[in-house]
Order: C-alpha cells, then sequence, then structure tokens
C-alpha cells in the first residue's frame, strides 16, 4: 500500500544547528543546538502543510520514500539544474513528516529513498509551481 501528497511549499534544506554554549554555574556549560531563518519556518510550517495519512506505517515497519522537489527557478539561471544539496533537502521533508506523525513512527524507517530536483519551470512551465511531491510505500522485500 502507498500513500502520497503534493506539499505547496518552496523546498528548504536542513542546515547545521547553530550551538548556543550556556553557563550553568559551578564551571560548568552545556550547549544548546538550534535553527534560524528559512529552516526554522519552514520545520514549523511543513508538517502542520502535510496532510494526514490513510495509512500509518507502525514501528519497526520499513518503508520506501520518493521525493521530487520542484525548486523557484533564478530570474537568470547559472545552471540547468538547481543548486543546493539534494541531501538536505531530504532531511526537512522526512523531518517534516516524522514531526507531523500521522504516516510513521519515526525516519529510521526509511530503506530506501529517490529523490529529484529540478525547477519548476521545467515541467509545468510555471515558474511559481513549487512544492514538494512525497511518496510512501511498503518495500517489497
Amino acid at each position: 500500500m502507498g500513500v502520497g501528497f503534493w506539499l505547496a511549499l518552496d523546498p528548504v534544506p536542513c542546515p547545521r544547528p547553530r550551538i548556543r554554549v550556556m553557563d550553568l554555574g559551578n564551571g560548568k556549560r552545556m550547549g544548546v543546538a538550534y535553527y534560524t531563518g528559512k529552516y526554522k519556518n519552514f520545520s514549523v510550517d511543513a508538517p502542520a502543510a502535510i496532510p494526514e495519512s490513510s495509512h500509518y506505517f507502525e514501528k519497526g515497519s520499513p518503508v520506501e520514500v520518493n521525493i521530487a522537489f520542484f525548486m523557484r527557478s533564478p530570474k537568470s539561471p547559472a545552471n540547468s539544474y538547481t543548486v543546493g544539496d539534494i541531501d538536505n533537502n531530504c532531511k526537512s521533508i522526512l523531518y517534516a513528516i516524522t514531526k507531523n506523525g500521522t504516516y510513521w513512527h519515526d525516519d529510521s524507517q526509511v530503506i530506501s529513498l529517490t529523490a529529484t530536483k529540478q525547477y519548476a519551470n521545467q515541467i509545468s512551465g510555471d515558474p511559481d509551481a513549487v512544492g514538494i511531491r512525497v511518496t510512501i510505500k511498503e518495500p517489497v522485500l
């Protein structure tokens, strides 16, 4: 069984977290990780925008995920392909699906991941048709 959805949001890559060191007193310190900027907003907006799943993949159940990223094209792109690391885009959407809580227990259940990225206008001719298409299914083992 498979499920899927379209997320009409600009794809945002997951950056490395920033670390703030807090002084706890008595010579002890603790590091606290946090995110800033576009990803901080995406990490709140994306899980809320993902529709509820009609099928929940139980803890321990392996899943296959296919993700297609449709990126906003710059006014004069330097390349025919989009810039940025696709693995960081994948992390951001996998974390959002996990946070949404209606598809799977944890993204560690993903045993197969296929991802593509392209400018939105290359497919539809519409430069504003940005978003993320996700398909999740049980693998054939």
